[in-house]
C-alpha cells in the first residue's frame, strides 16, 4: 500500500499526471485506488506495508514505505498545497503551477 511501489505510489502518480494533463479519467482512476486502499486497509485492520529489515523493526511511519505516504496522499487528494516527493519540485514551484491551473 506505500507511496514507493504500492498502491498509494500509483494512486499518486496518476494524481500527478492527471493534474498535468488535465487528464480527468486519470484522476478518477487515482481516487478511485487511493478508496481502495483505504476500504482494503478498513477490513483487514491495517496496511499492507513492507517488512524491509532482516530484524523486522523497519519503521512503518518513513514517507516512501510507511504509513507518512498514505497520509500525504490523502492529504493530496484532498487538495492541500503540498510538495510531491514524487515531482522533485519545491512547494513555491507546486504552488505556482496549481495558480496557473486556476
Amino acid at each position: 500500500d506505500h507511496l514507493c511501489c504500492g498502491s498509494a505510489g500509483r494512486a499518486a502518480i496518476l494524481h500527478l499526471a492527471g493534474l498535468g494533463r488535465s487528464r480527468n479519467d486519470w484522476l478518477a482512476a487515482a481516487s478511485t485506488i487511493a478508496s481502495g486502499l483505504v476500504e482494503r486497509a478498513a477490513a483487514a485492520g491495517d496496511f499492507r506495508l513492507p517488512r524491509g529489515s532482516a530484524d523486522g523493526h523497519e519503521s512503518d511511519w518513513g514517507l516512501m514505505r510507511g504509513r507518512t505516504g498514505i497520509a500525504w496522499l490523502a492529504a493530496d487528494l484532498a487538495g492541500l498545497e503540498l510538495p510531491s516527493p514524487l515531482a522533485l519540485e519545491l512547494p513555491s514551484e507546486r504552488t505556482a503551477r496549481r495558480l496557473e491551473e486556476r
